[in-house]
């Protein structure tokens, strides 16, 4: 028998969870064949099966210096190091195992775990795109890389760079304040994308900050490849743990930011252009967007009931699961709701305007009356608003395509009301933190 068989015929003992006579077999092979790196590995493989670790180190370590290209040997010993909690050391044998040909599969998948863990996501990312390439049709290695993706970053980012009439409208609004020597600071820059409008668009320099640290790592390589790195300083950092003189030399002219979610304030807009105007921005900085209106109609729409009051599902009494309803999250939906049977049933509110061109309160409130145009059951509260991005640039959210990032959203009210065409209702909006919305009929 030939050492490659034994080598087969111990790999297939190992399997069977039979270190022992494994061993045994992986010895004798040796002893009489001499060593190879191969059987040093999988003879450190079976120590590790009987419990014996000193010895696997041994064995995987004779391997490693016998053949330094075999990559398995520093992939064995980067899983002991990790096992060990020996950081440092586990992601220096794993590198070393990916640059041997061919490299061991796994060893990019543990590096990619180990990075992950030490808050180092882009790093993560970039060894599984490693990993795809060096097996592209291994499908799994995918999913593992958009699982750590969606671990690291929201993963609306894609649909919302993909939104071609949001960024069409920046680009505009840009185009239309920014001037020649401008300092511009980017909020929430994301991928970096207004951040390089900004630029193009003649700023001196362009200050973008990003708090998710993935994110800012790719901000960074986006703004090189684009040949920006020398006009737009990446900041991996919140905009409000930015101070004038260390992070940026002066204050800024212009603000660009787009930390908007469907309602406007979901993203901590409010105390973050407070901030801003407090400690980041000349006294007579121009913004982008310099307002907001959040624009609302009470609805119709059945469905929307069972987002707060479950009952019998496929014939069984399903109340209980009403415990984990949220009743004052709006919700993102397609705009005619999930079966088409929305109905607009009251004129248009004007709920609430920001004028972000000062500071802006962070909690308010606010009373509407609109008449009902329509007779029915009010299960909700549409939601759209409307961006002042510059002088005749404007973005609305109240008619969306099918490509478009932001959405109509509901508020769905605790309680249903019914209504008819001759009665007016009074909306009653508080915000401090979150909205609570309440609606009382009149007339």
């Amino acid at each position: 028998m030939s050492v490659d068989q034994h080598i087969r015929e111990a790999e297939t003992l190992l399997s069977a969870r039979q270190p022992e006579q494994a061993r045994a077999r992986l010895e004798a092979v040796i002893a009489e064949h001499g060593a190879r790196a191969d059987a040093l590995t999988l003879l450190g493989r079976a120590h590790l099966g009987a419990g014996r670790p000193q010895d696997a180190l041994g064995a995987f370590e004779a391997a490693a210096k016998l053949d330094p290209g075999f990559g398995l040997a520093p992939y064995y010993l980067g899983r002991m190091a990790h096992q060990a909690r020996d950081m440092a050391r586990a992601g220096r044998y794993y590198q070393q195992a990916i640059a041997c040909a061919p490299p061991p599969r796994d060893a990019f998948v543990q590096l990619a775990n180990l990075q992950f863990q030490a808050q180092a996501p882009f790093d993560a990312l970039e060894t599984m795109g490693q990993a795809e390439a060096a097996f592209p049709d291994d499908s799994e290695l995918t999913f593992i890389r958009g699982r750590l993706a969606a671990s690291a970053a929201p993963l609306w980012h894609i649909p919302m760079l993909a939104d071609t009439a949001r960024n069409d409208a920046y680009d505009a609004a840009i185009k239309a304040v920014v001037k020649p020597g401008d300092i511009v600071l980017d909020i929430g820059t994301g991928s970096g994308l207004l951040a390089m409008m900004a630029a193009r668009a003649g700023a001196r320099h362009v200050y973008a900050c990003e708090g998710n640290q993935m994110l800012a790592g790719l901000a960074q390589k986006i703004v090189a490849q684009n040949g920006f790195a020398d006009r737009i300083t990446v900041l991996a950092k919140q905009s409000t743990d930015l101070v004038i003189g260390r992070d940026l030399p002066q204050r800024a002219d212009v603000l660009t930011t787009e930390i908007f979610d469907n309602a406007i304030v979901g993203e901590g807009a409010l105390p973050t252009f407070r901030h801003a105007w407090t400690e980041l921005l000349a006294p007579d900085a121009r913004i982008i967007p310099q307002s907001a209106t959040l624009y609302g109609a009470l609805v119709s729409c059945p469905h929307h009931r069972a987002f707060h009051e479950l009952g019998t599902v496929s014939g069984f009494d399903l109340s209980a699961m009403t415990a984990l309803a949220h009743p004052l999250g709006y919700k993102d939906m397609e705009a005619d709701g999930v079966d088409g049977t929305v109905r607009i049933l009251s004129e248009t509110a004007r709920l609430q305007h920001f004028d972000f061109t000062a500071s802006p309160p962070e909690r308010f409130e606010s009373q509407t009356e609109v008449a009902l145009i329509g007779a029915g059951a009010l299960h909700s509260i549409a939601l759209w608003f409307e961006l002042d991005l510059a002088d005749g640039v404007v973005f609305s959210t109240e008619t969306t395509g099918p490509h478009q990032h932001w959405r109509k959203t509901y508020q769905i009210l605790p309680q249903t009301l019914m209504g008819d065409a001759s009665q007016r209702a009074r909306i009653e909006l508080v915000y401090d933190r979150y909205f609570d919305f309440d609606v009382m009929l009149t007339g």
